[in-house]
């Protein structure tokens, strides 16, 4: 509750800065993080605009007079390796500074499946269809809640153009041969570690 009564220009380190140093220590500061956002923006019913209490048995929001109760929302997203051979595409996002190259992600629509939103991201940002698409894991991510559901995936067709609106840059990388990559501790870095390890041992 200390953190929800901050007020925003309130001087607090970012969560990123526990991604090296531990990994359950970033995600419990996480979903405090979270949560605050949370409960400092659902001080009101959104449907009938009284004040809101939180529940003392689930992290909720609920209006004493329409009865409406309010939880969490959590955006999927999903994060796809793609791999050529002894290649990974990488990219360089707009929103991205000092030349990270990462792989590509995006949020999953309305009515889409996670292989869907898979499917449609690479398409819309780099013009390529993929094959074989097959689940690796997930890392939640507070920013502002998101969770990052990870895929690796083959390429299977279409020549490389990335979108500009989207990104800066993309290309294919030889595995010995990458850019400035995420930092260790992020679902992106995994990935790339993991289609690192794959290219080697083929």
């Amino acid at each position: 509750m200390w953190l929800v009564r901050q007020p925003m220009p309130q001087e607090m380190g970012s969560v990123r800065q526990l991604l090296d140093l531990d990994r359950g220590l970033f995600q419990l500061a996480g979903r405090g993080v979270q949560l605050a956002d949370f409960y400092r923006s659902h001080q009101f019913c959104g449907y009938c605009g009284h004040q809101m209490h939180l529940s003392r048995t689930e992290s909720a929001c609920l209006c004493d007079n329409c009865r409406e109760r309010y939880y969490p929302q959590i955006a999927p997203c999903v994060i796809v390796a793609i791999r050529r051979d002894d290649e990974i595409l990488l990219a360089q996002h707009v929103r991205h500074r000092g030349g990270i190259h990462t792989v590509l992600a995006g949020f999953v629509e309305v009515g889409e499946t996670l292989e869907q939103a898979a499917a449609r991201e690479v398409m819309e940002e780099s013009n390529i269809h993929i094959k074989n698409l097959r689940y690796v894991t997930s890392q939640p991510w507070p920013f502002p809640h998101s969770l990052m559901m990870a895929f690796m995936a083959d390429y299977d067709s279409g020549e490389l153009r990335h979108d500009p609106k989207e990104l800066l840059h993309a290309g294919w990388y030889r595995y010995d041969r990458l850019p400035l990559l995420p930092p260790p501790g992020t679902v992106a870095r995994r990935l790339i570690e993991d289609t690192v390890a794959l290219c080697r041992a083929q």
